[in-house]
């Protein structure tokens, strides 16, 4: 293993203490047809002023045995026409202080092993157009939920458990059919209607109490059928 010398590092300037020999001027060009090995024991310092381009046909190999520092003053941008994989063998660290967009016009795969945390200390927006998500286990604490639904929801499932200490609705119109059975049961059941008639009307419909029924009617109550069995 190579041993990471820090002398010098992150020096700009010239620290060979060699007499500098007159710069070269003007335009410079060099051509080679062949393979190229360079090999240097020490620091390497590059200061340039310009611009810098660099095109390369074929792949690229960088092995690094230490740190590897970049700083940019100004913008950075990066474009890969391809498949870009990342491969991180230890701890990551992203900082971004000021503004972050990022737009994917494309799939996107991400796998994570292990755990996953994220903490938001500011408001966050999430607009998507469709979201299929498959969740093992979740669970999700709010200490204060909004949802804004605009047009139609229907719900598709085949079991739905809602536990609540207080479930309210407000509709206009409700209605609910059952092709198997419907129950409702609890310690104090009511179905009524304060303001107009309350009607149970079906093919087979049964009322049963386990203590005692009582009808109690302001007006006249009227018991109508084909055959009426009381007691």
């Amino acid at each position: 293993m190579t041993s990471f010398n820090m002398d010098g590092f992150g020096n700009y300037t010239d620290t060979t203490k060699v007499v500098l020999k007159e710069p070269l001027t003007g335009d410079s060009y060099k051509s080679q047809k062949g393979n190229s090995f360079s090999e240097q024991t020490g620091n390497s310092v590059s200061n340039q002023t310009g611009n810098k381009d660099a095109f390369q046909h074929g792949y690229s190999n960088s092995l690094i045995e230490g740190m590897s520092f970049s700083t940019s003053l100004a913008g950075t941008f990066s474009t890969t026409v391809g498949l870009a994989i990342a491969s991180h063998l230890g701890a990551k660290a992203a900082v971004f202080v000021g503004f972050e967009a990022s737009i994917n016009a494309s799939a996107a795969v991400k796998v994570t092993k292990g755990g996953t945390y994220t903490f938001d200390t500011v408001e966050k927006w999430k607009t998507a157009e469709q979201e299929t998500v498959a969740t093992k286990s979740e669970l999700k604490l709010a200490n204060k939920t909004v949802k804004l639904v605009e047009g139609e929801i229907q719900t598709i499932a085949a079991k739905i458990n809602r536990i609540a200490m207080d479930h309210e609705i407000r509709v206009w119109k409700i209605m609910h059919i059952a092709t198997g059975a419907a129950t409702f049961c609890g310690t104090s059941t009511t179905c009524g209607s304060t303001v107009g008639p309350t009607m149970l009307n079906g093919s087979y419909v049964t009322v049963k109490a386990i203590t005692n029924v009582s009808i109690l009617s302001e007006g006249g109550a009227w018991i109508n059928g084909a055959i009426v069995k009381i007691g």
